[in-house]
């Protein structure tokens, strides 16, 4: 029977502590409680009580911190301007032995006649902080502010004293923030507004098909790809022409075959980017960022080189093709008779075209206009013809049109593999 009553007070008492010291907010209210040991004072026990009217502060402290120790000369000038009407405690959770020591050897603190708690542990479990200085305003039993310290000075104690009462904005401490959690988790799930600007660079995420796209977001220029190839990814972030492209890789296949084995080639292939800037960053900045992210985390590194490569040459023949008489420009595919319409295009326009292709293409051919006509023309092609040479050739024939096969200096974009990329 004893050992049951006696288990009965223990529990009653644990849970009559627990009560009493559950983390506090602004508008709750706190319990009366004497503290001690108190240091620095001529009474060792401080009473926390709801005397009507009178503020107190509770000036969480540390030896180790020097915006701590900065403001105890303010908080002193402070209590002795008020006198009664405040009552500031420094409170640390440092031993007496610690806090006794710092009293008498630091010259700062010198001429403070502020009470100090130690070995505290239930006002921190009772307003729980992870930043220092934390300041707690307790008036009429009640938690009425809770701040850093450059939030006590005279104006704001004479309006905390007022029958008016004061609201200060209430300083939350990040008490679960782990520093071996990636900040981007972590924040977003506190506040996104905090983000000035974002980018992202994943491998395939399954599940989503591929899109592309450009947004604007409360204030902000939103850029994304998702599932995109990554030589579509470069062509767009350098914006080379498909063909302007050149493949130096051990196995270019890796990038270029994604028949022989689909799932590998997605691995190795497809990527998610997003970028948030804010809405005025200019859209070469924008550029910059997909680059930086494409040349640091990605399998591949680019850059522009001039080579001398195997291309072919349109050239004029007689007085070439006739100029155009269509008052305005056209581009359509006919899919009856499977061609390509170009309606009053300069050459230079078509061999843009020619060049051209839905994603980037390092293996196809290279067209250079030389004609050096510079008026419009019209022209219709098979659509197969903008991926062979061969056929384009016989389909320029009736526009007095000639390819030839040849080798010029050429501007063209190289990528190698990223040597620092673990594969």
């Amino acid at each position: 029977m004893k050992y049951i009553l006696c288990l009965m007070v223990v529990l009653c008492h644990q849970r009559l502590f627990s009560q009493a010291t559950q983390p506090l907010t602004v508008g709750d209210r706190v319990h009366d409680r004497a503290l001690q040991p108190i240091l620095n004072a001529s009474y060792t026990t401080y009473r926390l009580n709801a005397e009507a009217g009178k503020l107190f502060i509770l000036d969480f402290f540390d030896t180790r911190c020097g915006s701590c120790i900065s403001a105890l000369p303010m908080l002193d000038s402070l209590q002795n301007h008020f006198g009664e009407a405040v009552s500031i405690l420094v409170v640390s959770s440092e031993s007496s032995a610690t806090i006794s020591k710092f009293l008498k050897t630091n010259p700062r603190v010198k001429h403070v006649r502020l009470p100090f708690l130690t070995d505290d542990s239930i006002l921190h479990h009772t307003f729980p902080h992870y930043l220092l200085p934390h300041e707690v305003w307790i008036k009429n039993g009640k938690v009425i502010a809770i701040t850093e310290a450059s939030a006590i000075n005279h104006s704001n104690l004479q309006a905390a004293l007022s029958e008016a009462g004061i609201r200060l904005s209430i300083k939350r401490d990040l008490l679960e923030f782990n520093h071996n959690i990636p900040l981007h988790s972590q924040l977003s799930a506190i506040d996104s507004t905090l983000f000035l600007r974002q980018n992202l660079l994943t491998r395939q995420v399954d599940g989503l098909g591929s899109r592309r796209g450009n947004q604007l977001i409360a204030g902000k220029k939103r850029i994304y790809f998702i599932n995109w190839e990554l030589l579509s990814l470069f062509q767009h972030a350098w914006e080379f022409q498909a063909n302007r492209v050149l493949l130096e890789v051990p196995d270019p296949a890796l990038y270029l075959d994604k028949y022989t084995a689909p799932d590998e080639w997605k691995r190795n292939n497809l990527y998610c980017y997003e970028g948030i800037f804010p809405e005025n960053c200019p859209d070469s900045l924008v550029l910059e960022d997909l680059k930086t992210s494409l040349q640091s985390a990605s399998p591949l590194n680019g850059s522009w080189q001039n080579r001398e490569l195997p291309c072919y040459v349109l050239s004029a023949e007689g007085n070439g093709p006739v100029r155009s008489n269509a008052e305005r420009q056209a581009y359509r595919k006919d899919n009856l008779s499977d061609s390509i319409f170009m309606q009053s295009h300069s050459l230079l326009a078509i061999t843009a075209i020619f060049n051209n292709a839905t994603k980037a293409t390092p293996r196809k051919a290279i067209i250079v206009d030389e004609t050096g006509i510079d008026y419009p023309v019209d022209i219709v092609i098979p659509f197969k013809a903008l991926s062979d040479p061969a056929l384009l050739t016989e389909a320029l024939i009736p526009y007095k049109l000639k390819l030839t096969p040849a080798k010029r200096h050429l501007r063209v974009f190289v990528l190698t593999e990223n040597q620092s990329y673990n594969f």
